[in-house]
């Protein structure tokens, strides 16, 4: 066991954004089938939490985590966390719930009938939603928790990434095609970003004099990173409008000449002026 927990964190420290989301998509489904299926097992998975608050979040994150920490990387990801749960204290809530499901085919189990026809389906689809509106309700207490106990920074930065398609970069299979692959220092960083956490290893003072940090780094005319994030927008979506059948696309084609007099003062009149993106049947076939 032990030599199976070290190998699976060095595999962690190798490939941190496919080892997030294979424990969101795969691995967290496996201990959650036995959570269902077992009653009482939840001082069994504390050795399981103790691997994945000491091994597992620090292989990932590149640190050890405060509790607050865990508390908010527990969160599923649309609460704002990665969805790596506490397992102990999610086994006798599964349990639970699963009881509550089958419990009219467990009574036919016991029963031994063989016909399904007597199932009250209704019933059973009542409660499956009362149980994702407790866990919903859960969830958003111990979000309203956290956000208590959190400094303003952070709280803002959890608000921000609770916003509808925030968070699908996490969930995404990483598919190296589709360019979904993150390698462990951008996984890392963006995770820094995420939860406004000081990124590690970077210089403290920034090539034009100031106080290197995200905020400075973001904005800072020198080096030209502004126009690098710029260009990269600009040649995503041109890419897309190729993909989706758009015609005749081109980036930063140049406008043409006008005179100044005939617009009003919000319009770009001055001499080279161009448009990030033109294209053609975008909304028409032509």
């Amino acid at each position: 066991m032990g030599e199976r927990r070290q190998g699976a964190g060095k595999d962690c420290k190798r490939r941190t954004a496919a080892c997030t989301c294979s424990i969101y998509t795969r691995l967290s489904r496996r201990w959650t089938y036995l959570q269902r299926t077992i009653d009482g097992v939840s001082e069994n998975f504390k050795v399981l939490e103790e691997a994945i608050k000491n091994d597992l979040i620090p292989a990932i994150i590149g640190r050890q985590v405060s509790p607050i920490e865990r508390s908010i990387i527990g969160l599923p990801v649309r609460f704002g966390g990665l969805g790596i749960q506490d397992p102990s204290q999610t086994a006798e809530i599964e349990y639970a719930a699963s009881s509550k499901v089958t419990e009219q085919l467990t009574e036919l189990i016991y029963q031994q009938e063989e016909a399904l026809s007597n199932l009250d389906y209704a019933a059973i689809k009542r409660a499956k939603e009362e149980i994702k509106m407790e866990k919903d309700k859960r969830f958003q207490g111990q979000l309203k928790k956290i956000m208590e106990e959190v400094d303003p920074l952070t709280k803002r930065s959890v608000e921000a990434i609770r916003e509808k398609g925030s968070s699908s970069w996490l969930t995404a299979l990483p598919l190296k095609r589709c360019g979904f692959i993150l390698n462990k220092q951008e996984f890392r960083d963006a995770l820094c970003l995420r939860y406004n956490w000081n990124i590690p290893d970077i210089p403290k003072y920034c090539g034009c004099g100031l106080k290197n940090g995200v905020d400075h780094v973001l904005s800072c005319k020198k080096g030209g990173y502004v126009s690098m994030r710029h260009d990269a927008l600009r040649d995503t979506m041109a890419c897309l409008m190729r993909e989706a059948g758009c015609n005749d696309v081109h980036t930063e084609p140049a406008l043409l000449p006008v005179n100044p007099n005939d617009f009003g003062t919000r319009t770009n009149t001055a001499e080279g002026a161009r448009l990030d993106i033109a294209a053609r049947g975008l909304t028409s076939a032509f």
